[in-house]
């Protein structure tokens, strides 16, 4: 695969013509929801060594270019996702304007639960995210009762730019104790999404839940 508004528009939709042409680009995607001790959410992505693997120079050369193009316009899929989101305090870095590119895109939401319902609003998924507390802990709960079979290229680039190789939950404060779907690192302040649970999902299937149940820091 903040500009006058008709340059802006016209920007994007060459953007997404160059992203959809482009099938050989190749990247290490690291995601990260940071959530904070008030429950806000930073969600990050850094896309590192982001190459073209086509054997022909002038291919490659053309692919990657449109990579950095994107991102320099703000329209790369990790970006877009985000404003599609409606995340707040978005921002992107080029870290690396070379190839191999380096990428950094940020935004923040207010919580677990308001994150995983824009989620599924937006990419016409059916469920529920809930953030619920009992006594010390804190437990996020996101069930896809149906995710389409069938999505746009440019909602299946940004779901891959968004969810990466790999996709952790760091906590700012406290520990994890409990998930259903995440591995948790042994220091208990990473989660790591196991598998894929956008899997497409008919609407007579089973609901698919993960959960991550938390407690946080203690102050004296």
């Amino acid at each position: 695969m903040a500009h006058q508004k008709v340059g802006r528009v016209a920007g994007a939709l060459l953007v997404v013509a160059l992203l959809a042409a482009s099938a050989c680009i190749k990247e290490d995607n690291t995601v990260t929801l940071f959530v904070d001790a008030n429950g806000q959410v930073v969600w990050s992505v850094l896309e590192r060594n982001v190459r073209s693997d086509a054997k022909d120079r002038d291919e490659r050369l053309t692919e990657e270019q449109q990579f950095i193009v994107a991102a320099r316009v703000h329209q790369h899929p990790a970006m877009t996702g985000l404003q599609r989101l409606a995340a707040t305090n978005i921002k992107d870095s080029i870290l690396q304007d070379k190839p191999p590119y380096t990428v950094l895109t940020e935004g923040q939401f207010t919580s677990l639960e308001a994150m995983g319902r824009r989620l599924l609003n937006v990419y016409g998924m059916t469920g529920t995210s809930v953030v619920s507390r009992d006594a010390e802990k804190w437990i996020w709960t996101l069930t896809l009762e149906y995710v389409p079979e069938d999505v746009s290229d440019q909602d299946a680039a940004e779901l891959t730019a968004l969810f990466g190789d790999h996709l952790h939950v760091a906590l700012r404060e406290g520990e994890f104790i409990d998930a259903d779907g995440f591995s948790i690192n042994e220091d208990k302040r990473l989660a790591e999404l196991a598998g894929n649970p956008f899997e497409p999902r008919d609407r007579n299937d089973p609901p698919k839940k993960i959960t991550l149940t938390w407690r946080p820091l203690k102050r004296p």
